[in-house]
């Protein structure tokens, strides 16, 4: 968590898995091809996708824009910290898409608590690069 280290607390760990499948939104093929994955059809522009934790699922309701069909909105249930009582909706907006690197992706992005109405984090995406070798980084320690 952005806070440190919180370890074996449910709450925690359940917001963990939703802002780690929340990410996904840059990796879109992960929610095809993860068999663990399951999509169930609302309507034309929604969906309810259903992503692995631990024993169980946790549910998130994406929205598509109707215009564009690219992926606009993941929604989720999701408790802030360890404290809270019940959940709060957690909003992930997928902002304008364009070609970045050759890749179609979302160039922006931002994520709102529901209850304070404006995002605590935007995020702005300027080069994407797939399927690079990173062997020689994946043992490196932080700091």
């Amino acid at each position: 968590m952005p806070v440190g280290v919180v370890e074996d607390e449910p709450k925690i760990d359940q917001a963990a898995n939703l802002g780690l499948w929340g990410e996904s939104i840059w990796l879109p093929p992960i929610s095809i091809t993860d068999p663990r994955v399951r999509w169930e059809s609302i309507n034309d522009h929604t969906a309810l996708v259903r992503v692995p934790f631990g024993e169980v699922e946790q549910t998130f309701v994406v929205r598509f824009d109707p215009q564009t069909g690219m992926l606009r909105f993941l929604e989720a249930m999701r408790y802030r910290d360890a404290a809270d009582e019940s959940k709060t909706l957690w909003i992930n907006q997928a902002g304008e898409w364009r070609e970045i690197d050759g890749n179609t992706t979302p160039a922006a992005g931002a994520v709102t608590w529901f209850d304070e109405g404006t995002p605590w984090a935007v995020f702005t995406v300027e080069q994407v690069v797939y399927n690079v070798d990173v062997s020689d980084h994946i043992r490196l320690a932080g700091p």
